[in-house]
Order: C-alpha cells, then structure tokens, then sequence
C-alpha cells in the first residue's frame, strides 16, 4: 500500500491535520503537502481551515452541520441562507455568501431560498428580501 492510500486510511481514522500525518510516518510537513496536493486534486480529500477531510466527509459535514457551501465557515442559524435544489439543500453562512453562492447556483434550478429577517428573526424568503451593502450593523 502506497503512503497516499495510507493517508485516505488514516484521515478516516481522525488524522486530520498534516502534522499528525507527518509525524506518523516521520517524514517533512513537505512531503505530506505533496500528498495531500495531489489527493486534494484528485478529488478524494479537501483542506477546510486546517483540517484534513475526506470528500464524503466534507459533503455530509456541509449538509448536516451547516458549513458555508461558499466559505466553508461555520453557519449561524440567525444569518443562514439555505437554498432549496431539486433533491438537496445547500447552505450559506450569510446574506454576503448567499448571494455569492447564487451566482454559482445559477444552471442548478434553484427551487427556494429561505433566510431571516435580521431584526425580527423571522424567516423570509431570500428573493423577495433587501439587503444593505456597507452597513455598520453587526450581528450581536
């Protein structure tokens, strides 16, 4: 078994960083960025903020989690755009993400869009919505 199928293997067993994996097989932070390059590029994992993935994995963390499809950040509730495809849902961290993501979403037929009033907190509908660019509001 070569080292980039032991890479899979071990990444599946929680080894989601390159430093761990450098330091289990011994050799330099380089040469597990090689192989970690070339499985990014191969389709097999994805690098999110320092964390090693495998493809299953970042796509389920996407969908139940609420990971950004767009940044990758951790979505708040509060801000979420969550778009509706026909059979899947695809989530953005805010409204800046959202619309973003919608120019990417676009030969997707997109069904819905549902996201939150930022004062009320209601949910409405992402289409129908206004949004201020260059405010100085922050979420709280």
């Amino acid at each position: 078994m070569n080292r980039k199928e032991q890479i899979l293997e071990l990444i599946a067993k929680g080894y989601n960083s390159v430093k761990t994996l450098a330091e289990h097989f011994g050799v330099s932070f380089m040469t597990i960025y090689r192989d970690v390059r070339e499985l990014e590029r191969e389709g097999k994992i994805v690098r999110r903020h320092g964390e090693l993935l495998l493809k299953k994995e970042e796509e389920k963390q996407v969908q139940e989690i609420g990971i950004c499809a767009y940044c990758g950040k951790l979505s708040d509730k509060r801000l979420e755009f969550v778009y509706r495809l026909r059979g899947k849902t695809v989530c953005a961290c805010c409204a800046h993400c959202g619309l973003l993501l919608f120019k990417e979403l676009q030969g997707s037929e997109v069904q819905s869009c549902m996201t939150r009033d930022f004062i009320s907190g209601n949910p409405i509908n992402c289409f129908s919505a206004w949004y201020v660019v260059d405010s100085s509001a922050v979420p709280c």
